[in-house]
Formats: structure tokens, C-alpha cells, sequence
């Protein structure tokens, strides 16, 4: 199971299922963080429902456009981030080599 502190994330994959519902949950137990997911996401092997936030979510064309600028901006940082990291390991400087030619 996957559960994500974003309400508007959350919304967005209740909505996808026919009169999908959203709920507040307690983990039960230890989680890991989903590295699917652009959105602060974890997995969980289970978690107990401890109240109903809305019924038969249904979100706008408003309320999609603005998840899925977010969704983008994420992204693009995530992007971002690595291109940052992967260049910072191909600049690295090689170490001295003592035998190397100078």
C-alpha cells in the first residue's frame, strides 16, 4: 500500500478508481520511502484507516491542471538533482598517480 502526506496527490489517485474514497491512515508498521513517486510517498505492507476525508472523489479540470504543474515542477527538480549529481562525479578530478606521465 502507498500512503503520501500531499492531500491534492492523494485525491488525485483516489480519483482515478470509480467512487474512490480518501482516507487518514495509521501506519502500522515500518514503512520505506517510494522511490516511484515525485510526491512524498511511502510504502507500507498495511495501515489501519482511522478516518474517512472525502467520498466518490471527483477532481476538476482546475484542480487536475494545477496537480499536474506540480507534478511537473517536481519532476523537472528531481531531473535537475541528478543531472547536478551526475555531473559532479564526471568532474571529479582523477587522483595523482605517482607512475602516471606528467
Amino acid at each position: 500500500m502507498y500512503v503520501t502526506s500531499d492531500r491534492e496527490y492523494a485525491r488525485f489517485h483516489s480519483s482515478r478508481y470509480v467512487l474512490g474514497d480518501l482516507y487518514t491512515v495509521q501506519l502500522a508498521t515500518d514503512v520505506e520511502e517510494s522511490t516511484e513517486d515525485f510526491f512524498p510517498t511511502w510504502c507500507a505492507p498495511y495501515a489501519v484507516v482511522t478516518g474517512v476525508v472525502s467520498r466518490a472523489v471527483r477532481l476538476t479540470d482546475k484542480q487536475r491542471g494545477t496537480l499536474v504543474r506540480r507534478w511537473g515542477a517536481l519532476e523537472n527538480a528531481r531531473r535537475h538533482e541528478a543531472y547536478r549529481i551526475g555531473r559532479g562525479h564526471s568532474e571529479r578530478a582523477a587522483p595523482d598517480d605517482e607512475d602516471s606521465p606528467r
